[in-house]
């Protein structure tokens, strides 16, 4: 595969390098080193937001493909020490000369640290002058911990090895913990938790299923005339929300109780529900994040403040159905795990659970769709997808459904500071706000209320002189929510334009960084 790495202080431009996916990154580094005409040990390595390491945490060779899943054509941004003198020199002449005027002292003392010349592991212990990695929350990268839930193998927890990274929810896995002999040679990989397994084929916007692929062509269901996938609401994201990372719980800044978008697309890239089809969001190691209520299952019931949400799986989703009839009994794993891990109660996967204190649970986001109407018109909005804020799981259990097969249930009860939006109060406090329908790309949302930088917003722009070009470039520009201006701070303003960061930074302090 091709890889693109870019050196913009020697203005190398764009270069292309032919690697292998068992690239290592020691011999990538050697020979983006050798084409600079510099040692190794003066080139550090940028990718995706990442430092890019030689060796993993338990002293193994780290890999392109595998370690830090750079794909086709990734751009690696490259930085040289000051080790490099004879690249650097020709670039800058003018310091040459001014060395040359320097006490002999100083010019020894410089001899000595050219033959001593920065390495990797020396930059990851430097100060704020530094690029510092980030460590692991859980385990703050210690080797004497084995195991870890966070950088750890989602399945086995051992931080050993060299492990594939889920394209989903970028969770660790070993070969051997997914079942897995080699490398897949495919560019996305998804774990067994992510994985879609209920349709063979994506379908892109605009394009219709081809039946003639499939085993069952001859089949009832492969003969429909209907063009699936040609409508805007299965269309791809456009963007995504940069403000929180996908497993963020809570609410998500900027997004109000009341909030509605046409599509769920638009809903996933406000952050809100991310999965665009799926009805509950999480992972079975990190718990459940959101979920959408739309036309369920028949064991659902909606009370508003308070639901009875049925889990996920059991249905026939056979002949590439997006949903179909109960066929078997629902298992407490994947999604359902996951939402019964919010719960503030031991896990019995038999009986289920029950919370002491359910405001102790975790808070979910809860979204609810105009299909909802067919069952519970009273709490459905009439289009779209609207967010309904925070509920808790007060408890879960299995039980028979009205299919005739075992589901599990969940009562979720709402706990949040903002008014219901289908109450008086909410009304109005969205009125006031000026929460309005967000349309797809190419359709206009409507224009009601222009938001208002807060006074405090203000007030630090102001003090924050050094950037005073940036910050009133913001101001003058326009936004019709909270969450716009949010957005576009953070993923226009607050960040390297080098790339090279992997979290947003104060603007006056990226030329001292990158």
């Amino acid at each position: 595969m091709h890889i693109l790495y870019e050196c913009i202080p020697l203005k190398t431009g764009k270069r292309s390098v032919d690697v292998s996916k068992s690239e290592n990154v020691k011999s990538f580094r050697k020979t983006v080193a050798t084409d600079l005409d510099t040692e190794p040990a003066n080139v550090r390595l940028f990718a995706l937001g990442k430092m890019l390491m030689d060796h993993t945490a338990d002293g193994k060779l780290s890999k392109l493909f595998m370690t830090y899943r750079i794909k086709e054509n990734t751009l690696v941004h490259v930085q040289i020490s000051q080790g490099s003198a004879k690249i650097m020199e020709e670039e800058e002449p003018k310091e040459q000369e001014q060395e040359e005027t320097k006490d002999p002292k100083e010019a020894k003392g410089a001899e000595k640290s050219k033959e001593a010349p920065t390495t990797i592991s020396d930059t990851n212990e430097q100060g704020s002058g530094g690029v510092k990695q980030d460590k692991c929350t859980v385990c703050n990268d210690d080797d004497k911990i084995k195991e870890c839930r966070e950088c750890g193998c989602v399945h086995c927890l051992k931080k050993s090895g060299d492990p594939l990274i889920c394209d989903q929810c970028e969770g660790y896995w070993h070969l051997e913990c997914v079942g897995l002999t080699s490398v897949p040679e495919e560019d996305d990989w998804y774990c067994p938790l992510c994985i879609n397994t209920d349709v063979d084929v994506v379908i892109s916007s605009g394009k219709a299923v081809d039946m003639s692929n499939f085993k069952v062509a001859k089949s009832k269901g492969a003969k429909t005339s209907r063009s699936w996938g040609g409508g805007t609401s299965c269309s791809g994201r456009t963007s995504e929300c940069v403000i929180v990372p996908k497993d963020h719980v809570g609410a998500i800044p900027g997004v109000h109780c009341g909030q509605s978008w046409l599509y769920r697309m638009q809903a996933s890239e406000w952050g809100v529900h991310r999965p665009p089809v799926g009805g509950i969001a999480g992972t079975e190691s990190s718990g459940a994040v959101s979920i959408v209520l739309s036309k369920g299952y028949e064991d659902d019931a909606d009370n508003g403040d308070e639901f009875y949400y049925t889990g996920s799986g059991g249905r026939d989703l056979s002949n590439n159905k997006r949903t179909g009839d109960h066929a078997t009994d629902q298992e407490l794993t994947r999604f359902n795990l996951a939402l019964a891990k919010t719960c503030a109660a031991e896990i019995d996967k038999t009986k289920g659970g029950k919370a002491a204190d359910w405001k102790q649970s975790r808070p979910i986001r809860v979204c609810r769709t105009y299909a909802l109407a067919k069952h519970h018109p009273k709490y459905a909005p009439e289009e779209g997808v609207r967010y309904d804020g925070l509920y808790k799981v007060v408890k879960f259990w299995q039980e028979k459904g009205k299919s005739g097969f075992k589901v599990w249930r969940y009562l979720m009860r709402r706990d949040d500071p903002e008014p219901a939006p289908w109450t008086a109060e909410g009304k109005e406090l969205m009125k006031k706000r000026g929460l309005r329908m967000i349309m797809p790309e190419g359709q206009k949302s409507e224009e009601r209320v222009q938001y208002r930088l807060p006074k405090k917003v203000i007030a630090l722009m102001e003090k924050d002189e050094a950037d005073k070009r940036v910050w009133d470039d913001l101001r003058s520009a326009v936004f019709w929510s909270e969450y716009e201006f949010l957005h576009y701070l953070f993923s226009e303003v607050a960040v390297c334009s080098s790339g090279a960061c992997s979290v947003p930074i104060r603007v006056s302090k990226c030329s001292e960084q990158c």
